[in-house]
């Protein structure tokens, strides 16, 4: 008995000296993943070989520790303890399993690589009942088998669930979750993923990476802030720092991008991503020989690492390098025949930079690897529709219209695209290789896809050097844009970015290019406005060397807008003081790969200092008698409507009293007396001309009064200001040919169509003042607009444009439009008599 009792005792020391063997390695496991959460790589290493020291035989410390080293780039010895995992079968086998063939896959040995994820995968279907962590290891087999098969997505995404059932706690499953959502275009869930990550764990690094490129995905300017609160929690988290010098790229701020990529290596000297990152920085930075050994690091390590190509590419997108983005995707496709998201992006650049057919084959190809690809799929969707539009030639531009819209707009459009493709060929001494193609949305959202493959963003139209788009103005509401005005505005930028080589900053080119809008007249361009102007007294607007963050980096709502007139300024300054020579010289030294403060230096004689402080004197100057116009207070508080008019009587240099005050008293039977306020207003600010302006509403007076010269007054200055107020140019083209000011009315109404090109009664009375001053031709063309809008009478309108083809000197356009009128109405009488005037023509001729 004596024997069989210490026999009984020996083994139940024997087993809690194993259970305390496995509690104490329990422990070590949860330490060693906490070290790794706050980036305590070293640390993490040691514990685990330490742990192992005492328990060899514990696959879960072996994965961990392979883990651990991979994370800082010790790959043969990931690749050792992964496979010692494997050896040993235990707990963490699957685990293992999974990071060895992701790791095989990182080396770019895919054949190897998809061998253990299949084993993974199978392994999976085998056994019921894991655990939460084998589940998410069987997902993220799955997610990366779906390159070669895209059902392996639905699996991931439903395995990933179960894992998160098994263990609701698991916040690792739930960002993997979420980043492959994110990777699948799916950001509603993915956003939810991480967020329901962080509600369990607020300082989980990874969620709040994965929070900060959700994020960037809905262009949220929070992405930067989010990311550098995961660099907090782990200054050493790999794929934040290089995703935060991904976003600096963005806002060109290359050398704090470079210094981030470079922390990121410093933890893992082989992390491909940020060897990649790193790259694009030299590449946008003209730095060759940094680029060239920086690929060459990445391609040692991986030589069949197709993604170096596609985040050289898409960083060079960002940049506006679309050229560089073609060639880039290119290369990613030839070393990886299933890179879709190479063969997207190659598609989708060479759309814009003109390449029609190869883009649209590369975008489906992109699209049968990956269906989930939303940004493809919009592309091709709008693709098909492609054939409802119509292309019109000039000398050196295709304009490409919706046939709906086609002949109303096409001699406008096409006309001020060979006007503005000569004007600035002249102006800047350069010519694109080929012609420029203006592409012009009736509806936004095709612009939207056109562009950047997602509907809704906000701006009007962008351009890619040799492809220019915009939105028609059938996409927006009456007055709300000027077309004509965007339309320059983007043709300059193709010859900004030729010139510059495609290296000029956001904040030149947008300003310049608004200034050239201004230069072209007729109230084209950002006018000022008094939130601007409160702005600068409040200390919002940046500084001219700060400007690029203003567009790239906004800190208030109203930013970009205010960037854009503020550039627009910097350019009038530097004009009126140094020539526009200036500028041109400063266009060469972007392409020649110099620095704003280099280019400064060179083309100004100033330091960047020295600029801002220049340009805020003459800001000041521009501006003093507006900036001391500017309320201090709202007079909110002030209870009666009637009190305004004592208040701005007491404070005459207060603008905001001068026009409450008129609008108190403007709908009195003595609106009369709002004009004292009205020119009060006028005189302190008369750079303001929006549509709630003193201009508008002395008008407005003058007209009711009768007196139409000082309303012709008002309505000239104010569109000589805002180019975008129709009724405006409407009301003045009316008040001219009363006074019998024909050619001025109708030069006023032709701009009117840049607003609003679809009232028939524009066309109409537009092809009479033309045909009152003898204008035929132009007549004519106005007369093809009445027709192109289907008036009612149809045979009119035919007729009409014959007489005005006919007095152009264009028999057989008028014989033609004749005949078109007579098939409609057979007996018009005044269309027979033109035909027989026509014969009589001919007999003569």
């Amino acid at each position: 008995m004596i024997g069989r009792a210490r026999g009984i005792v020996a083994a139940m020391l024997a087993w809690l000296a194993v259970a305390a063997s496995h509690a104490q390695t329990d422990i070590d496991v949860d330490v060693i993943r906490e070290m790794m959460d706050r980036g305590e790589y070293a640390a993490a290493i040691e514990r685990a070989r330490t742990a192992l020291g005492t328990d060899p035989a514990r696959a879960d410390l072996h994965n961990l520790l392979g883990e651990a080293l991979f994370t800082v780039g010790e790959l043969d010895a990931a690749r050792s303890a992964f496979d010692e995992a494997i050896g040993l079968d235990g707990n963490a086998i699957m685990q293992a399993v999974v990071n060895r063939g992701l790791l095989d896959r990182y080396l770019g040995q895919n054949d190897e690589a998809e061998g253990w994820l299949r084993r993974a995968v199978e392994r999976y279907n085998l056994r019921p009942n894991m655990a939460s962590r084998e589940l998410a290891a069987a997902a993220a087999a799955a997610h990366a088998l779906g390159d070669a098969d895209s059902a392996h997505f639905h699996d991931a995404v439903r395995v990933y669930g179960e894992a998160i059932a098994a263990d609701p706690d698991n916040v690792a499953a739930r960002v993997a979750l979420g980043n492959l959502l994110l990777t699948k275009y799916n950001n509603t869930e993915a956003l939810e993923a991480f967020r329901e990550a962080l509600e369990i764990d607020p300082d989980y690094g990874p969620a709040l990476l994965g929070l900060a490129r959700s994020q960037h995905f809905d262009h949220d300017g929070e992405a930067m802030m989010t990311v550098r609160a995961a660099i907090e929690r782990n200054s050493n988290h790999v794929a934040a720092r290089t995703f935060l010098a991904q976003l600096l790229i963005e806002s060109e701020q290359y050398q704090e991008a470079e210094q981030e990529a470079l922390r990121a290596l410093a933890v893992n000297a082989r992390a491909l991503e940020s060897l990649a990152v790193l790259a694009a920085v030299y590449h946008l930075t003209g730095e060759g020989a940094k680029f060239d050994e920086t690929v060459a690091r990445a391609l040692a390590i991986n030589p069949r690492y197709a993604d170096l190509y596609n985040t050289l590419a898409d960083l060079s997108v960002k940049n506006r390098l679309y050229h560089d983005a073609v060639e880039f995707a290119a290369r990613a496709v030839a070393m990886d025949p299933r890179s879709w998201r190479g063969f997207g992006i190659l598609g989708i650049n060479q759309l814009r930079i003109g390449d029609m057919d190869a883009g649209r084959a590369n975008v489906a190809r992109a699209f049968d690897g990956d269906p989930f690809n939303v940004w493809t799929k919009n592309t091709l969707d709008f693709l098909d529709s492609s054939d409802e539009y119509k292309s019109i030639e000039s000398a050196h531009t295709d304009v490409i219209l919706h046939a709906d819209e086609a002949a109303l707009l096409a001699p406008h459009a096409s006309a001020l695209a060979e006007s503005a493709w000569r004007y600035y060929a002249n102006r800047y001494g350069w010519r694109p290789e080929g012609r420029v193609r203006v592409e012009l949305y009736p509806d936004h959202r095709d612009f939207s896809v056109r562009t950047v493959g997602l509907a809704g963003i906000g701006i009007l139209g962008v351009s890619f050097g040799p492809v220019v788009a915009l939105d028609s103005p059938a996409a927006r509401p009456r007055g709300s844009f000027n077309w004509g005005s965007v339309l320059w505005h983007e043709i300059a930028h193709s010859f900004h970015m030729g010139v510059s080589r495609h290296r000029v900053p956001r904040w030149f080119s947008e300003g310049l290019a608004v200034y050239e809008e201004q230069m072209a007249g007729g109230g084209w361009g950002n006018d000022v406005t008094l939130d601007f102007l409160t702005a600068y007294r409040d200390g919002q607007l940046l500084p001219v060397s700060e400007l690029n963050n203003g567009f790239v980096r906004p800190t208030y709502p109203e930013q970009i807008g205010h960037s854009y007139y503020q550039a627009s300024l910097v350019f009038a300054f530097i004009d009126e003081r140094w020539g526009f020579s200036a500028i041109l010289e400063m266009l060469q030294g972007y392409a020649e790969g110099k620095t704003t403060p280099e280019i400064v230096e060179s083309a100004l004689g100033l330091g960047m200092d020295a600029l801002d402080s220049a340009f805020d004197s003459y800001f000041q100057k521009r501006f003093e008698r507006a900036l001391a116009a500017l309320p201090r207070r709202s007079f909110a508080d002030v209870p009666i409507k009637e009190m305004f008019v004592a208040l701005a009587d007491q404070f005459p240099s207060n603008f905001m009293l001068q026009m409450r005050a008129a609008a108190a008293i403007w709908n009195s039977t003595n609106a009369e007396s709002a004009e004292k306020f009205l020119k009060r207003a006028q005189d302190l600010i008369p750079e303001y001309a929006g549509e709630d302006s003193a201009y508008w509403y002395l008008a407005e007076l003058y007209a009711q009064q009768g007196d139409v010269d000082k309303a012709v007054d008002q309505l000239r200055r104010m569109i000589a200001i805002n180019a975008d107020h129709y009724d405006a140019h409407v009301k003045l083209a009316a008040m001219l040919k009363m006074q019998s000011k024909f050619s001025e009315a109708a030069d006023v109404l032709a701009r009117a169509i840049y607003i609003f090109p679809y009232d028939p009664t524009l066309h109409e009375d537009l092809a009479y003042l033309y045909e009152t001053g003898g204008r035929w031709q132009l007549a004519a063309r106005a007369r093809e607009s009445v027709l192109a809008l289907a008036p009612v009478d149809m045979a009119e309108a035919h007729y009409r444009l014959a007489y005005a083809h006919l007095r152009a000197g264009d028999a057989g356009a008028s014989r033609y439009q004749v005949l078109r009128a007579l098939e409609i109405a057979p007996n018009y009488h005044e269309a027979l008599e033109l035909l027989l005037e026509l014969h009589g023509h001919d007999k003569n001729s």
